[in-house]
C-alpha cells in the first residue's frame, strides 16, 4: 500500500492486481501515534479481453521460450521496484505520457493466447509514431535506464511511497539511472524495440509492487 501526502492531507493507494479474486476484504492502517483505520474493501468481478497473439519472427523464439524468458525478466523488475522510499517525490496530478493521448490499444489485463501459452498484458499500450516524444507522468527518479531482448529500452522511474512507473519498448532513452525529472520531462520517443510487433509505448504502473491499470490509477488524481 502507497500512503503519502496529497494537497491538504494524505492518501492511501493499494495496489490490486487483475487476478485478484473478487469478494470483500479487510483493510487496516497503522499509523504512528497508536490509531489505527479499518475499512471494508470490495474487488469486483471485471472481465478481461483474450486475443490471439504470435511471437514477432525478430525474437526467434518458440511460445514456451518467450514466457520463460518473459518470466525471468520480470522477477528482475520487481526486485527493481521492490523498494518503498520514505521519501515522495511528487506533489501533482499523475498525467499521461504523449502529447496525444486518445489512441489505445492493448488495455490492462488483456489475455494474450501464444500458442499454448496465456501471457497478461499488465500495462496500457499507446500506439503512435516511432519517434514521438514520452513524457514522465510526475516528478521522480529514474531508478533504471536500460535496453533488455524482450521490453527493448526501457525506463523506470521511482515516485516515492512505493510508487513506480514503467516505460518500455522505447525508441530511445534520453536519461540515465538516477537522473531526477519533472512530470512532462521527455524521458525518450516511441518505438518497437523488444517484445513489440509496432510502434507503441507501453506504460504501467505498479504501486507496492503489484501492477495496477493506468488509467484508472491516473484518473484517481483528478
Amino acid at each position: 500500500m502507497a500512503v503519502f501526502p496529497y494537497q491538504t492531507g494524505w492518501r492511501a493507494i493499494a495496489g490490486v492486481g487483475p487476478t485478484k479474486v473478487a469478494g470483500n476484504y479487510n483493510a487496516r492502517l497503522y499509523f504512528a501515534d497508536g490509531t489505527k483505520e479499518a475499512r471494508l474493501v470490495t474487488v469486483k468481478v471485471r472481465k478481461f479481453a483474450k486475443i490471439i497473439l504470435p511471437v514477432p519472427e525478430k525474437l526467434q523464439m518458440t511460445p514456451k521460450t518467450l514466457v520463460t524468458n518473459l518470466q525471468a525478466q520480470n522477477k528482475a523488475i520487481n526486485a527493481t521496484v521492490a523498494e518503498v522510499s520514505k521519501q515522495v517525490y511528487f506533489s501533482r496530478l499523475f498525467g499521461l505520457p504523449l502529447y496525444d493521448n486518445r489512441r489505445l490499444g492493448s488495455l490492462f489485463g488483456e489475455i494474450r493466447q501464444t500458442g499454448a501459452e496465456s501471457i497478461r498484458h499488465l500495462g496500457v499500450d499507446f500506439p503512435a509514431a516511432t519517434g514521438t516524444p514520452v513524457a514522465a507522468i510526475n516528478d521522480g527518479i529514474v531508478k533504471q535506464s536500460s535496453l533488455d531482448t524482450l521490453y527493448g529500452n526501457s525506463v523506470i522511474i521511482e515516485h516515492g511511497a512505493g510508487i513506480y512507473t514503467l516505460y518500455l519498448h522505447l525508441n530511445e532513452r534520453r536519461v540515465k539511472a538516477g537522473e531526477k525529472v519533472v512530470r512532462g520531462k521527455i524521458i525518450g520517443t516511441v518505438g518497437q524495440t523488444g517484445y513489440a510487433s509496432g510502434p507503441h509505448l507501453h506504460l504501467s504502473v505498479k504501486v507496492g509492487g503489484i501492477s495496477v491499470d493506468p488509467i484508472r490509477f491516473v484518473g484517481m488524481f483528478r
